[in-house]
């Protein structure tokens, strides 16, 4: 698949508002240099942070190639904090809060859904620190291997 072939959709919110804040404008894809500008922008009404405009269901797949980093297997982290630049090392600790790679202390062990998991390194953490966990992943060829995983 080709740019040129990527459609966008721009989505209301999935609560049903319509309008957003942008909080970061044209923003690129810096892990792939891929084409395409995005705005990040924030709900009004319940803050949900997304991308907007979105390649629609059938078109993303153009950013997300057979060789996109997160799919392949690692026991390294996916993200290495040194190599991040400050601007996105700021924003992952603001939007994310990440602590450990993982989620915050103050939230007690539950049961995690990870929407596009990859190659499933995340869960797996999640996993050994007791975590009931789940994951949906676009790619239906990592998607058969992680199920093979069980």
């Amino acid at each position: 698949m080709q740019f040129s072939d990527v459609k966008f959709e721009y989505p209301d919110c999935p609560c049903g508002e319509s309008k957003h804040t942008i909080i970061i404008n044209n923003a690129k894809d810096t892990l792939q240099n891929l084409e395409g500008v995005f705005n990040i922008v924030q709900c009004t009404k319940c803050n949900l942070v997304r991308t907007y405009p979105r390649p629609t269901p059938e078109t993303i797949c153009y950013y997300y190639p057979e060789g996109y980093g997160p799919y392949q297997q690692s026991s390294q982290p996916l993200l290495n904090a040194k190599k991040l630049s400050t601007f996105k090392r700021f924003l992952i600790k603001h939007f994310f809060q990440i602590n450990d790679k993982c989620i915050p202390p103050r939230y007690s062990k539950g049961t995690l859904l990870e929407i596009g998991c990859a190659s499933g390194t995340y869960l797996k953490q999640m996993h050994s620190k007791g975590w009931k966990v789940t994951g949906i992943e676009f790619s239906d060829l990592l998607a058969k291997k992680l199920q093979g995983e069980g």
